[in-house]
């Protein structure tokens, strides 16, 4: 393949996409970012094969390049990974290509913990793959990780909710980076050293309980992901649009905020003529207006109504009830 400039302006460009679009779940107790330097980088040592075989995107999908996690924290100065376990992972990854975990029962969990000052473990769930039940290999993995190391770092790379296992949520800070693309690697290390702040949010609301979100991805149409939740109750952990709130970076403002903390943003209703009847019309991702009948009861929160004039579309309108998260 013959490479170009135009390809490297993509590559930043997606880059930059990702990195953006990662949603930081938690933050506590200034487990990010990684602020080493040049002279003192932060020792980390990852687990996870996730950090090798990084999901990128959907099945079918062959990008000119794939940047795992492990490569984009390799490639980042102000981070030293342990090396002895980088060689490890990849070392096995040569043996067995498809992707299974390596063991960690010859591994001494506290020599890794006194040379190195964080851990990050990545969870990996390719698009064709998708499973949010934890392994019981995987809850063990996190269960010695945080018991070694005080500083831990979970990395989720999945296409969406993933169960949060009593050990999981034991981690300090928690990342979903989804199915980032082709420089996920890259991205990963832009957010964990805080050279980018993650501005994604979620597009559902994430329940405590592997079993509620069973039940809210049965439903259909108008109670669909957090119209479930929202309508219906539920233990969340966290809700639709949650993003921990990011403010500029100012001497008397720490950084990062730590905590959950809704915040209510103002939304301006515009009066517009509401279809006649029983009947609504509700927009979708094309923001192509649907109309069908009205249900015995409907969601709490609905967007009802698109205008679309002459010259283009109007502001949404019409909203049931209005509450956002970050």
């Amino acid at each position: 393949m013959e490479y170009t400039a135009r390809m490297n302006e993509h590559a930043l460009v997606s880059r930059a996409a990702a990195a953006g679009s990662c949603v930081l779940l938690k933050n506590v107790a200034n487990t990010l970012p990684f602020t080493g330097t040049l002279d003192a980088p932060v020792r980390v040592a990852v687990f996870g094969i996730g950090q090798i075989f990084t999901p990128t995107g959907l099945s079918g999908m062959d990008p000119w390049r794939r940047v795992g996690i492990l490569d984009g924290l390799s490639a980042e100065r102000t981070v030293a990974q342990d090396t002895l376990l980088a060689h490890k992972y990849r070392a096995w990854a040569l043996e067995h290509p498809e992707g299974s975990e390596m063991p960690l029962g010859n591994l001494s969990m506290e020599e890794f913990a006194s040379s190195n000052d964080a851990a990050v473990v990545v969870l990996a769930r390719p698009a064709a793959h998708y499973d949010p039940k934890l392994t019981n290999f995987e809850q063990d993995m996190l269960k010695k990780v945080t018991g070694a190391f005080s500083r831990v770092v979970l990395v989720l790379a999945a296409p969406g909710y993933m169960e949060l296992t009593q050990e999981a949520r034991s981690c300090g800070a928690i990342v979903l980076l989804g199915l980032a693309g082709q420089e996920a690697g890259y991205a990963l290390a832009d957010v964990l050293t805080g050279k980018v702040c993650p501005s994604g949010k979620l597009s559902f609301s994430w329940p405590e309980k592997l079993e509620s979100f069973g039940l809210a991805a049965q439903q259909l149409d108008s109670f669909l992901g957090y119209r479930y939740f929202d309508t219906f109750g539920g233990e969340l952990l966290f809700p639709g649009a949650w993003t921990l709130v990011s403010v500029p970076k100012r001497a008397d403002i720490p950084l990062p905020h730590a905590g959950k903390v809704p915040v209510q943003l103002p939304v301006k209703i515009l009066p517009v003529p509401v279809p006649q009847g029983d009947a609504h019309a509700e927009v979708h991702d094309d923001l192509h207006a649907r109309v069908k009948a009205v249900p015995q009861q409907s969601p709490e929160i609905l967007l009802r109504v698109v205008q679309k004039g002459e010259n283009g579309a109007e502001p949404y309108a019409g909203m049931d009830a209005v509450g956002a998260h970050g």
